[in-house]
């Protein structure tokens, strides 16, 4: 039987959330610290979970993105990959998922980020990827979502989803994480690593 290797993005492919490294490099360093200024309360109640992290999420996503176009989201998305995404990235991750493509093991990156970097990545490493979904209107984005928030069950759910006789069809499943969202994704796994390659 084959063998699949499961991989969070933030945290664990990453040294760091690619969240607020995107919004930095899309508003520029000075709109961008005032927004989290101006959010600075969302943040806090999602600190002290007072506010559901999806919640918060969409909030921060709706002010900086509400209204900006799919073509120049793309485009900064696209130059992120290129520029940014790399000076992020975990060496012994890259390690890690490099001798699963040498092995041939089929790859998903599972993230709750928005599909809007995490996609390119992917597909830049030919390998899959199952993320946040983005909501768009008339070519603009909405800054909310058109899936849950791809973190803890949700994440679970979005890959049972995607291979429906996963635990069928594969012998061994490696699964990388780094947090609490990522329990039960973690919980599919022959050969778990949190916080560790």
């Amino acid at each position: 039987m084959a063998t699949l290797a499961l991989f969070d993005f933030d945290g664990t492919l990453t040294r760091n959330d690619s969240l607020p490294a995107f919004l930095k490099f899309y508003a520029g360093k000075r709109n961008y610290y005032w927004g989290i200024i101006i959010l600075s309360p969302i943040i806090a109640g999602f600190k002290l979970n007072w506010i559901k992290n999806e919640v918060a999420k969409s909030l921060v996503l709706k002010y900086f993105l509400e209204g900006k176009t799919i073509e120049e989201l793309e485009k900064k998305s696209e130059q992120f990959v290129s520029e940014i995404i790399p000076t992020l990235l975990r060496p012994e991750a890259i390690e890690k998922f490099n001798w699963h493509q040498q092995q041939g093991h089929r790859i998903i990156v599972v993230s709750a980020s928005p599909e809007l970097w995490i996609k390119p990545w992917c597909q830049e490493k030919n390998v899959e990827c199952i993320a946040t979904k983005l909501a768009t209107e008339k070519q603009l984005f909405t800054g909310e979502f058109i899936t849950p928030n791809c973190y803890g069950k949700e994440k679970l759910r979005r890959i049972l989803l995607h291979i429906p006789q996963l635990l069928n069809q594969y012998s061994e499943i490696y699964v990388y994480g780094d947090s609490q969202g990522d329990k039960e994704l973690l919980s599919l796994a022959t050969h778990p690593f949190y916080r560790t390659f």
